[in-house]
C-alpha cells in the first residue's frame, strides 16, 4: 500500500512538474483565486483542447458531468428498491456509469441537463500553453453556480420523470392483454422502443418481453370468414 502512494504521490509530481514546464503564451486575463478550488454553491471545473472553443466545450462536459453525478447520488442515496424487483432502481448506478462519460451525445434524454448553458457561467479563465515539442493546447476553466435547492429540484425532477416512465412502461405492457387492434399493437410496441432507450437497468428487459409479447399477437392474427354468398366472401382479423 506504501509502495502503491508512493507511486501515486511521484506520479502527480511528475504530471505537475510537466504542466510547470510548459509555457504560457496567452491568457484571457489575470489569473482568478476560484481556480482549481472548491466553493459552496458552485461547480469549479477545468477542460483542455487543442484551441480555446474545443477547451470550453470540455469544461462545460464536465459540468453536465459534476451534476449528473450529484444527481445520480443523491436519488441513490434515497431510493428505496423494491424487494419483489431488487433491479427496479439500479438505473441510478447504471445511469451514472454509462452518462456520465457521454453527455455530449446523450444530454438529449435527459430533461434536467438541457438547461446546462455557457451563458450561466459566472466566471471563466483560460490560458493557452506551448509545450516543449512546439504543440500548443488551451486550459479552459468555468465557475459554475449550482446552490442545494437546485440539486434537490434536479434529483425531484429525475424521480417525477422516471416514475412518469416506468408507469407508462407498466401501463403499456398490461395493455398487451386487452388490446384489440392491429393500430394499437404497433403503437404500443413503438412506445416500448422509446422507453428501452431510455432505461438503463432491469426495466429493458421488461419493456423487450413486452414488446416480444406484442409480436406473438400480431403473429397469431388469423384471417376468419364472416360471410359467405354467391360471389361474395367476407373475413375478419381476429387476435389469437
Amino acid at each position: 500500500m506504501k509502495k502503491f502512494l508512493s507511486l501515486f504521490v511521484a506520479t502527480l509530481c511528475i504530471v505537475g512538474l510537466s504542466y510547470s514546464q510548459d509555457k504560457e503564451i496567452a491568457k484571457s486575463g489575470k489569473k482568478p483565486k476560484w481556480i482549481n478550488g472548491i466553493e459552496k454553491d458552485y461547480i469549479i471545473v477545468s477542460g483542455s483542447g487543442p484551441d480555446e472553443q474545443t477547451a470550453q466545450q470540455s469544461a462545460l462536459s464536465m459540468i453536465k458531468e459534476r451534476i449528473v453525478t450529484s444527481v445520480a447520488e443523491n436519488v441513490k442515496s434515497t431510493s428505496e428498491i423494491r424487494k419483489e424487483e431488487a433491479n427496479y432502481n439500479n438505473n441510478v448506478n447504471v445511469f451514472l456509469e454509462k452518462f456520465a462519460s457521454s453527455t455530449t451525445t446523450q444530454s438529449g434524454k435527459v430533461p434536467f441537463l438541457q438547461g446546462i448553458s455557457l451563458s450561466k457561467v459566472e466566471a471563466f479563465y483560460w490560458e493557452k500553453l506551448q509545450r516543449k515539442d512546439k504543440s500548443v493546447y488551451v486550459n479552459y476553466h468555468l465557475k459554475y453556480p449550482f446552490p442545494e435547492f437546485e440539486l434537490k429540484k434536479l434529483v425531484s425532477d429525475f424521480k417525477m420523470r422516471d416514475n412518469e416512465l416506468t408507469r407508462q412502461m407498466e401501463d403499456l405492457i398490461a395493455q398487451a392483454e386487452t388490446v384489440e387492434s392491429v393500430e394499437q399493437i404497433e403503437k404500443n410496441i413503438a412506445e416500448l422502443k422509446t422507453l428501452t432507450e431510455y432505461f438503463m437497468d432491469g426495466r429493458v428487459d421488461q419493456c423487450n418481453l413486452g414488446i416480444t409479447r406484442y409480436r406473438s399477437l400480431l403473429k397469431s392474427i388469423e384471417l376468419v370468414e364472416l360471410e359467405s354468398n354467391l360471389g361474395e366472401l367476407k373475413y375478419y382479423l381476429r387476435l389469437g
